[in-house]
């Protein structure tokens, strides 16, 4: 017997006996689940949101609406949470660095918070169509005299004859030094989408090349354009206060229009079969064989319905964790077609309503993370609170 197919069969057995401790009906389309499996132990949390229910949508949150911060998940769904946008239920979302950054991309109602790197991502599309993938920025701006530049950058370091771009997300000011040329400009287009073309106007301008300022203030409804060297000497000769901008940021090989967006890794599901893809994405090999709490996000053959899971662990009386592998075999019984894995050890949470659902590991409870994955109804007429009813034990799938 090869050792795959040995692999396969031990995780099989590991999962089997499956109890649903709670199952309820939060919304129309939106079914929240608790399972207990003893021969963990294993206490999951798992949530289904069918899209093509009107009103049912997925949005990312970003913490404290800043690209380096902290905020726990729970907090982050409270504060979305206002009327005809009602967050049924959010996981925590990306890994982050110390200082809140994410790893890796983010994109927030059609706006890019950050440029990938060499990881996967989930994402959404305007059209509401869900995807997995690895995507590579790339940035383009016109001007009003048909001249073009490639934008190398959002909301990161600028550096030697770079154009780097700064959205509100960023902070304040762009925290830039004097020397480059520096754009003010508002949005012209009310709806901006990542792979979609949008306008700005010039509104301000680094008065000339000998007269450098930089960390220019940026406008919560528009962008700072930053250039050093060539880009400078580009912005300075091409572009002048009232002018009318193209920018166009692209997450390629995706063409359709983006509108949310957040990293992960590694790919567990690839076309329903699967895919621990951790040697591809440069993850340790411990960290996928290794049990663990674990938060990942799954979407169905027909791209309709979207799957969130939380695993519990590193609690040996309650609840173990499990390997990338062991998730990756649990997801598929729920038929995920697409699957990533998520933030998770101390990270990993899921909230329905006001409440966290899941067992935390930390000593402390609720960890603060980065960004998060928010459901959202804008159809409801009633508090999330109330939408935790309809409790059963039935089995799983009906």
């Amino acid at each position: 017997m090869s050792r795959t197919i040995t692999l396969f069969l031990l995780i099989l057995s590991g999962l089997a006996y499956g109890q649903i401790l709670q199952k309820s009906h939060l919304g129309p389309g939106i079914t929240y689940y608790h399972e207990f499996r003893a021969s963990g132990p294993w206490h999951i949390h798992v949530l289904e949101i069918d899209l093509k229910v009107q009103g049912n949508h997925l949005e990312t949150a970003l913490a404290q609406d800043k690209i380096k911060d902290l905020e726990k998940t729970s907090s982050m769904a409270a504060r979305n949470n206002y009327q005809n946008h009602h967050v049924v239920a959010a996981i925590n979302g990306d890994f982050f660095e110390a200082d809140g950054m994410p790893v890796g991309s983010q994109v927030l109602n059609g706006i890019l918070i950050k440029s990938p790197t060499d990881c996967s991502i989930f994402g959404i599309s305007k059209k509401m169509k869900p995807f997995i993938d690895i995507v590579s920025f790339q940035g383009w701006l016109w001007t009003d005299d048909k001249s073009s530049f490639s934008i190398n950058g959002v909301n990161e370091r600028r550096d030697v004859d770079e154009l780097i771009i700064y959205n509100k997300y960023f902070g304040v000011s762009s925290a830039t030094n004097r020397w480059g040329i520096e754009i003010t400009a508002e949005s012209l287009s009310p709806n901006i989408f990542v792979n979609d073309t949008f306008y700005v106007k010039v509104t301000a301008k680094d008065s000339s090349m000998a007269a450098y300022s930089g960390n220019n203030e940026i406008p919560s409804k528009g962008v700072i354009l930053s250039g050093h060297g060539v880009a400078a000497i580009f912005l300075n000769n091409h572009i002048n206060i009232n002018d009318t901008l193209a920018i166009l940021l692209q997450l390629l090989p995706q063409q359709d229009s983006i509108l949310e967006l957040i990293g992960g890794l590694p790919r567990l599901i690839r076309n329903g079969k699967v895919s621990v893809e951790w040697a591809e994405e440069n993850i340790y090999e411990s960290f996928v064989k290794n049990r663990h709490p674990r938060t990942a996000i799954a979407f169905s053959q027909d791209s309709s319905i979207i799957y969130f899971f939380t695993i519990d662990g590193r609690q040996p009386d309650y609840s173990v964790g499990m390997s990338l592998y062991e998730l990756a075999y649990y997801m598929l019984e729920w038929h995920a077609f697409q699957g990533l894995n998520l933030d998770g050890g101390g990270s990993t949470t899921m909230v329905v309503g006001n409440k966290v659902v899941n067992s935390p590991s930390d000593p402390e409870g609720e960890r603060a993370v980065a960004n998060a994955i928010l459901i959202i109804n804008t159809l409801a007429t009633v508090d999330t609170a109330a939408f935790f009813i309809n409790t059963d034990q039935s089995s799983k799938k009906e």
